[in-house]
């Protein structure tokens, strides 16, 4: 659920920004279930940290640029993330992004609400879809997949040792 005026704040540093920055979003680890921890409103930037990645793309809570989904940019529909599965469809849509000389830039200082973090988990299991087996099937695609192209530089090396960001696994 979006922090009133917080859209309108990522805009205008998007626009300010330049074309380069393709991706500006909200730190994915500020946020909670509970509204009444969540930032009132965000009028500006001030105050908040802003940090750049190039190994995730802020899918949670971000504004991406049009112009990269002119040129291409897609989310990954073959192999594994073609079937159920959840987890790591942002750090291929990074490698995209880099690909193509995007930027990609995030801020703290903000928390939102997010009611179920990963809540695609739970559907998975009980479906039968082991998500676990599932997140590894899609990292391992991933490495073979950028392991020779350098829009993924160091961001790789991250990616090999990815581990499931849910608990127990």
């Amino acid at each position: 659920e979006p922090v009133p005026f917080s859209t309108f704040v990522m805009l205008r540093y998007m626009e300010a920004a330049g074309e380069r920055l393709g991706c500006f979003g909200a730190w994915s680890f500020q946020c909670t279930p509970d509204r009444e921890r969540t930032t009132e409103f965000l009028f500006s930037l001030a105050g908040c940290r802003i940090e750049s990645s190039d190994v995730l793309a802020w899918t949670q809570y971000g504004l991406f640029r049009c112009e990269m989904f002119r040129r291409g940019a897609r989310f990954e529909e073959s192999g594994p993330f073609g079937e159920p599965g959840h987890g790591l469809e942002d750090v291929d849509f990074a490698f995209q992004m880099n690909a193509l000389g995007y930027e990609n830039h995030y801020f703290s200082g903000m928390w939102y609400l997010h009611r179920n973090l990963s809540s695609s988990v739970g559907i998975l299991r009980e479906q039968g879809v082991n998500p676990t087996a599932a997140y590894y099937a899609r990292r391992d695609y991933l490495v073979h997949k950028w392991e020779r192209n350098p829009a993924a530089g160091n961001a790789l090396g991250w990616l090999r040792r990815a581990r499931p960001p849910w608990p127990g696994e």
